[in-house]
This record gives structure tokens, sequence and C-alpha cells, in this order.
């Protein structure tokens, strides 16, 4: 009988230890007052003792003053990483200042009120969208025709469309080209348009023209500015 008090008494004074401390914010990323945060950065939160999922929500955080649930209303729960850790899923624009705030309704699971937090990061200045570099080779591809090979990078990430592409021969536009990138989301797309086909058909690189309109966007919907033009090699 003394073990098996003895026992519980051990268990009782581990829990009392374990929450004699205030229910709070033990980490967050990015750090508090951090500089030149990329906007894809996952905002991840930690608290000290288990948090009460249904005290988390998108009303009880606030991104500078205002819920999370009014200037994102398609947000409808906060996402657990754990019993202890979670991701605030929010869109991270460039060249803002963000302070997240947490309310005393958030609760740890033994119903203790979170001690109120804010903590603050500012992310990295946005540049124009724009073509950062272009390079060419020439390859052959698996059914024998000689291609001309054109990579071109922008200094972020965007979506490309048909609609974006022209490729012109002679000045007339031409269809025989290839885009692996379309329709997908990427810093990097490739266009290959044949030099030499398996029949004879030859086709000089140096009247070729490759361009990029400004309808071509990133994932924030911001255009580039002007045409970028590739024209053939001399």
């Amino acid at each position: 009988m003394k073990c098996g008090f003895l026992s519980v008494f051990i268990l009782c004074v581990l829990i009392s230890n374990s929450f004699a401390e205030k229910f709070k914010v033990i980490s967050v990323f990015p750090e508090n007052n951090a500089k030149n945060v990329e906007y894809n950065t996952n905002i991840m939160i930690e608290f000290n003792h288990p948090v009460d999922k249904r005290t988390l929500t998108p009303y009880n955080i606030f991104v500078n003053s205002k819920p999370v649930s009014e200037l994102y209303p398609e947000i409808t729960r906060i996402p657990m990483l754990d019993y202890y850790k979670f991701v605030l899923p929010i869109p991270i624009e460039y060249g803002m200042k963000y302070t997240i705030q947490l309310s005393s309704c958030i609760k740890d699971d033994y119903g203790n009120s979170l001690a109120p937090f804010e903590f603050s990061f500012t992310t990295v200045n946005k540049e124009k969208l724009k073509v950062v570099s272009s390079k060419y080779s020439i390859l052959t591809d698996e059914e024998g025709n000689k291609i001309l090979s054109l990579e071109i990078k922008f200094n972020r990430e965007v979506d490309i469309r048909l609609r974006d592409i022209k490729v012109y021969y002679k000045n007339v536009e031409h269809s025989s080209w290839k885009c692996p990138s379309l329709n997908n989301i990427s810093d990097t797309i490739l266009i290959t348009v044949p030099i030499q086909t398996k029949d004879g058909t030859s086709f000089d690189v140096k009247h070729y023209k490759i361009e990029i309109s400004t309808t071509v966007c990133d994932i924030f919907g911001e255009h580039l500015k002007t045409p970028f033009v590739w024209k053939g090699i001399k």
C-alpha cells in the first residue's frame, strides 16, 4: 500500500511541477524582430504546455491587430504539428512588417489561459519581376532531331501559360516549339525549337526570336514590366 501511495504522490508532484509554470509561448519562427524574411517562410509557434485545439482558432490569432478570421476568411482551422506547436498558414508578402498576436483566449489542455503574446518580423523588399539569366544549348532529342534548348530564369517563381510565350521564325509566328514548364509554377522555364528534323527540314538559328510577354506573372499576380526577347545566334 505504501508503494502505491508513494507512486501516486510522485506522479502528482511531477504533474504539479510540469504545470507550475504559466502557459506561454516558448519559441517562434521567424524569430522576434527578424529582418529580410523570405516570402514563402512558414510561421511556427510553440507552447510550453499542450494546447487545447478548440481554443486555437483564427478568431484568437491576430495579424497586425486584426484577427486572422477577418483578414483571411478562407482559413477556418489552424494546423497543428504536434500537441505543442502549430503553423500559421497565412500568405507572406514582400516588404511588409508583420506583428503576430496571440489572445489569452487560447488555453492549454488544463484550462489555463495563455499569457498574451506578440512578436514581429519584416519580410524582404520585393524586386520587380524580371528575367535574371538565359542560356541556350544545341541538343539532339530522343527522336534524333537537332533542337535549340533555351533556359530562362526569373528572380522568383512565375505561373507560365501558353499565352506568355511567342516564338518567331523570320518574323513569322512559329508553332513548332515545346515548353515543359507550361502551367507549372517555377522560377525557370525551358523552351525548345527545332533546328534540323530527321526528314531533312532545317531552321537557321539566327532567324529565331523567342519572346516572353508581359502577360507572365508571379504567384502574387505581378506582371513582367517589359517583354523579354531572345534573338537567334549570329
